[in-house]
């Protein structure tokens, strides 16, 4: 029975791939750090084939010039960048099989948000000011 799911799964992945209907899974965002400006990174999904070569990273923040990455098929973390809080990040991801057949682009579009919380205040002390 197992054997039988394998022939299926592996036959409907390369109807898949002829189709062209496979596309990269979610892409996620996490903020790292915060100046004047946030700094985050796409989280990305793993390829959803093995025969993926490479990886097309197309990422724009708030309306500004896109930014294209072409990234190794085993990248699932861009690189760091930036933006302001409550900019819009938007963006798609393309995987690039070894016959240079391209996946549906996986679109995304996040808000960049502030989540960092401040740090821990410094100690606290205790001053007498009188006795009585």
């Amino acid at each position: 029975m197992f054997d039988l799911f394998v022939h299926v799964t592996k036959a409907l992945l390369a109807l898949l791939k002829i189709l062209r209907l496979r596309k990269p899974g979610r892409v996620f965002l996490v903020v790292r750090k915060e100046d004047s400006m946030l700094k985050f990174v796409l989280v990305l999904p793993e390829p959803g084939a093995v025969d993926v070569v490479t990886r097309r990273l197309l990422v724009q923040i708030n309306g500004a010039e896109p930014l294209t990455y072409d990234l190794a098929s085993s990248t699932l973390e861009s690189e760091e960048l930036s933006g302001d809080d409550n900019d819009t990040i938007t963006g798609s991801l393309v995987d690039v099989d070894d016959s240079n057949n391209s996946s549906e682009p996986r679109d995304f579009e996040f808000i960049l948000t502030d989540t960092i919380a401040p740090p821990l205040p410094g100690e606290l002390g205790l001053r007498v000011t009188e006795e009585v």
